[in-house]
């Protein structure tokens, strides 16, 4: 993906904003959790690259699954 420098700059003031709310505990629940769940996928990515992993269609499928469970009746409960 190739973004471009005032792109860059844009994401980056928006992730500062949402870190600046987080460390002022002044974030809303909705927004925390996004927040949460954009972390997760990015370590999910990083561990992926980083071991060099390839994920067959089904457990990618059963993973998925799961993560929809937790959120539909853990999470959101």
């Amino acid at each position: 993906m190739n973004f471009s420098e005032e792109n860059n700059k844009k994401i980056i003031e928006h992730l500062r904003n949402i870190a600046d709310l987080i460390e002022n505990n002044e974030i809303d629940e909705k927004t925390l959790q996004s927040a949460g769940e954009f972390y997760m996928k990015q370590l999910f990515i990083d561990e992926i690259e980083k071991t060099d992993c390839t994920i067959e269609e089904k457990d990618m499928l059963k993973f998925l699954i799961l993560g929809w469970y937790i959120y539909n009746f853990i999470i959101t409960k």
